[in-house]
């Protein structure tokens, strides 16, 4: 599957398997504060964030912030990383 966000031109209708309109979010100075609190609060409860909205609503935001927290779990001590599903 590949996702296209600007096509030079449509793709064929019998290729679409579904369409969305997506909008970057709209941060407002909660939302900016709350960025500001996840150095504070992440890997707190064995509870990591990630996702767009820790940056600027980017994808590249949302690696970024997948990144740090594969690092926060990665260095937490074994008793405070989440529990593997079984």
């Amino acid at each position: 599957l590949f996702l296209t966000l600007t096509p030079t031109h449509p793709p064929r209708a019998d290729l679409i398997h579904r369409q969305f309109a997506y909008e970057h979010p709209a941060f407002d100075r909660g939302a900016l504060a709350a960025q500001a609190e996840l150095v504070r609060i992440q890997g707190a409860r064995q509870t990591w964030f990630c996702g767009s909205y820790c940056g600027h609503g980017f994808h590249e935001d949302a690696l970024k912030a997948g990144f740090a927290a594969a690092d926060g779990v990665l260095a937490a001590p074994a008793d405070a990383r989440p529990m593997a599903a079984d």
